[in-house]
């Protein structure tokens, strides 16, 4: 049942500190005042306050349903709508570059006037949810064949809390080019991360110091589309600028 008194006018949920850098910097770019609040059980939570005290919080957890699962019950409750962000190499399902929305489609309607000429292509399709980035080619051909165009640990989490709720709710997931790297960089982004593990990475690069260039590539591929995927996340709680 919903909250009668919902006191956010969205809640943007994010799994790493990339991504809730991305969506605090879009924030502020409309002029909103963003800070940090009181977590409710999640890694890190901001507030953003705006023009008619239209408010919207941006709530970190781990990747990983049970930790999504306790950050959805404490906030979920407090907002009017959903907006989960993530990001993946995909399935191979869509063709990458690209930006999957799967949800309301009035949030995907606004959602997509966000867009830049020079932003990937955005199209709808379906996310599922498992604790980890499926990084096998074989793991990524049986998701695609059940119609499955990307998973992470944290859709399904928050597209449950909005239907329990009856509020709407909208995944926006960026898929990246780099398909190849997913197996490595699981190693290094252990269950429970919101970032990139320092000494994990350090260790890695003694024992494959050739790996230092495709990890550099596999950061500018997540920045790249973390940064539209922020737009899109934003126009769809807030509307176009």
């Amino acid at each position: 049942m919903a909250n009668p008194r919902p006191w956010l006018e969205a809640l943007i949920a994010v799994t790493t500190s990339l991504e809730a850098n991305a969506v605090r910097a879009e924030l502020k770019g409309r002029d909103m005042a963003v800070r940090s609040i009181p977590t409710g059980g999640a890694r890190a939570v901001w507030n953003a306050v705006g023009a008619e005290e239209r408010t919207v919080a941006v709530v970190m957890s781990a990747a990983g349903s049970e930790s999504t699962r306790v950050s959805a019950r404490f906030w979920a409750p407090h907002a009017r709508l959903l907006v989960s962000l993530g990001s993946s190499a995909g399935t191979g399902l869509v063709p990458v570059p690209a930006l999957l929305l799967d949800g309301d489609p009035g949030l995907a309607a606004r959602a997509r006037t966000a867009l830049a000429a020079a932003d990937p292509v955005v199209v709808d399709g379906r996310v599922g949810s498992i604790d980890t980035e499926a990084a096998s080619a074989t793991a990524r051909a049986s998701l695609a064949a059940a119609g499955l165009a990307a998973v992470d640990g944290a859709t399904e989490t928050w597209r449950e809390a909005g239907r329990r709720l009856g509020v709407p709710t909208l995944a926006v997931h960026a898929l990246r080019p780099d398909p190849e790297l997913a197996e490595r960089l699981e190693r290094l982004e252990p269950p429970g991360a919101v970032a990139r593990s320092r000494w994990r990475t350090a260790l890695a690069l003694l024992r494959h110091p050739g790996d230092r260039a495709l990890l550099r590539n596999a950061d500018t591929a997540r920045r790249a589309a973390a940064q539209p995927a922020a737009r899109c996340a934003v126009a769809a709680c807030l509307g176009p600028r």
